[in-house]
């Protein structure tokens, strides 16, 4: 079955997963995954993109982290807004995989707190973040610009490489589409 992404899109809530649509071609989030960290329908939305690595990890990247417990946390473009700016994000799954706990733009000291308090948590940091003012977010719903997704444990978890959820996510929604999900932005470059 052909997921709809016309949906109703008062199911929007923190926490919930946007995936952009094949369709969607804003260089900020094409082929992007967007982890809502709030929503609020008269106040608008926040949340950062979780499937552009750096390629780095805060201890690379900013002096404050270049040792300690948090040195190895991997970074990501979190977004189009204040890309200069950190944000630390935890999460972490019960053991059965049914529930999901997320701890957003937390401080160094709590990152270091939850990862001292339970190995199973994932602590991310995001440069940057995605931004939608009141009623923006629903309209690009509407026109069909994003997906939306509970937060699914089968996509999220630890094993799951960041670079594949896009691809994941749009076959899960629209499973004829993927014969061209590979092709190259420029064909003539192949």
């Amino acid at each position: 079955m052909v997921y709809n992404p016309r949906q109703d899109s008062s199911s929007l809530s923190t926490g919930s997963i946007l995936v952009a649509t094949p369709s969607l071609k804003d260089p900020n989030f094409e082929k992007s995954v967007i982890l809502l960290s709030e929503h609020d329908e008269q106040d608008g939305s926040l949340g950062v993109v979780i499937n552009k690595p750096l390629k780095k990890t805060l201890g690379e990247c900013l002096e404050d982290f270049r040792s300690g417990p948090l040195s190895e946390v991997e970074v990501y473009v979190g977004g189009p807004v204040q890309q200069n700016q950190l944000l630390l994000a935890g999460w972490k799954w019960a053991n059965d995989g049914d529930g999901f706990s997320l701890f957003f733009g937390i401080s160094k000291e709590k990152a270091i707190d939850l990862l001292e308090q339970d190995s199973n948590m994932v602590i991310k940091g995001y440069l940057g973040y995605a931004g939608w003012g009141e009623g923006q977010l629903e309209g690009e719903i509407l026109e069909n610009a994003w997906y939306r997704s509970e937060v699914d444990y089968h996509f999220l978890r630890m094993d799951v490489p960041p670079v594949t959820l896009w691809r994941r996510f749009v076959q899960r929604f629209d499973p004829t589409f993927d014969g061209s999900l590979d092709y190259p932005e420029d064909p003539s470059l192949n």
